[in-house]
């Protein structure tokens, strides 16, 4: 039934996402590879940024990538003195003023 989906579509006895362009009210509404879209009204199922394409969350990223100044960027890509979240996405795996890889921090902190 239609009703037991997140999407409210069923096929063959199976759920199904939305599609592009679709309407949706929440990520899960969509197939994988896109998002629900609120930027937009109505929100519609879009794709997903793929590595140096525009984003304004983590979660208009693909996976493997985070959101960083309106752009997608993979894993150890972040350059020394430049704000991240986590030390993962640091060049060099470490962010200052911390001890080492796993660290998450809060605003302002930087790769090292």
């Amino acid at each position: 039934i239609d009703l037991d989906c997140h999407s409210k579509r069923c096929f063959a006895g199976r759920c199904s996402g939305r599609l592009q362009f679709d309407y949706c009210s929440r990520d899960i509404d969509c197939v994988a590879g896109l998002f629900c879209d609120d930027r937009q009204s109505p929100p519609l199922c879009m794709p997903m940024s793929e590595r140096y394409e525009s984003c304004s969350e983590d979660r208009h990223c693909r996976a493997g990538l985070f959101c960083l100044e309106g752009e997608c960027y993979g894993m150890f890509e972040i350059k020394a003195e430049v704000e991240a979240k986590h030390s993962l996405q640091c060049e060099s795996g470490v962010m200052a003023d911390l001890p080492g890889n796993g660290e998450s921090v809060g605003a302002g902190a930087r790769c090292r």
